[in-house]
């Protein structure tokens, strides 16, 4: 896999987490030049699974390895982990969303069905899953059923531009059977 995430503040600065046979990805990289070279930011001590960045404060990132969630003020130079329940130290494939406007607020899914987690207060305290399977299944009801389903893709994307209320509007792709993909989205950051 490859993950990166843009630095909100400089075009040309992102960090990239690439997994390969050769390359560590328990390490977040960062680049200042557009991609022509590269240094390292920190090293964990298991494999990144999901990173991001946050558009209110560029400076806090959030990266997840298996079982642990962390997170930086510094721009990554240091890390510290978040002390999330029992339920959620189970995966090993995190995705990983920073609210745009309030660092603080941070949603996490951790892979299972309906495991979708939400603290407002940076970690203090996590708000229990809020299962929307049914919400989804529901939507294909009416004449053109579905068998199965996934949410797919690897990431879910906020816009920067349709917003109602208070939440940018949050798309993600969804694997069906039958009848092919669908774009589902959020108007209140998942909650429907």
């Amino acid at each position: 896999g490859f993950y990166f995430e843009f630095d909100p503040r400089y075009a040309q600065c992102f960090y990239i987490v690439q997994e390969s046979d050769r390359v560590d990805a328990n390490t977040l990289w960062r680049t200042r030049d557009d991609g022509a070279s590269f240094s390292s930011v920190y090293t964990f001590d298991d494999p990144i699974n999901a990173i991001a960045v946050s558009r209110s404060n560029p400076d806090k990132i959030v990266a997840s390895t298996w079982g642990r969630i962390y997170w930086s003020l510094d721009a990554g130079a240091t890390f510290t982990e978040y002390n999330i329940p029992d339920e959620m130290t189970h995966s090993i494939r995190y995705k990983l969303a920073i609210h745009p406007t309030n660092e603080n607020e941070i949603w996490v899914s951790d892979g299972n069905a309906g495991g979708f987690w939400r603290t407002v207060d940076n970690g203090e305290t996590w708000e229990e899953p809020i299962n929307v399977t049914e919400d989804i299944y529901s939507l294909f009801d009416a004449g053109n059923p579905i068998q199965s389903a996934f949410v797919g893709g690897g990431k879910v994307f906020q816009s920067r531009i349709v917003k109602k209320d208070k939440y940018y509007r949050v798309y993600a792709a969804m694997c069906a059977r039958p009848n092919g993909n669908r774009v589902i989205c959020s108007d209140d950051f998942g909650r429907t």
